[in-house]
């Protein structure tokens, strides 16, 4: 179900050092992956190319999903609606 006033997301994935491995924005709120619009019900990791590091077996991984009001931005800085800083995502990739 779409978050209320959302136009995008924003996902972010990081190793189990907290390390940001692809996604997310940066700290001036440029967004570091291809848009990921409010109707894809699903999203694959590096799909636009972009990781920092390719994901590794038997890892332990974390993601994170941000609601963006304007994907179409200057320099496609986010602007937050929301976060799931209380529903974190963790997995492992099978070895």
């Amino acid at each position: 179900m779409p978050y209320p006033s959302n136009h995008e997301y924003v996902v972010a994935v990081f190793d189990a050092n907290g390390t940001r491995v692809w996604g997310g924005f940066d700290s001036t709120g440029r967004i570091l992956h291809a848009p990921i619009p409010v109707l894809d019900d699903s999203v694959q990791f590096n799909f636009d190319s972009s990781a920092v590091m390719p994901l590794k077996a038997g890892g332990i991984y974390s993601w994170k999903v941000y609601a963006d009001l304007d994907p179409n931005s200057p320099g496609m800085v986010i602007k937050l609606i929301s976060s799931s800083e209380d529903l974190r995502g963790i997995f492992q990739v099978v070895p």
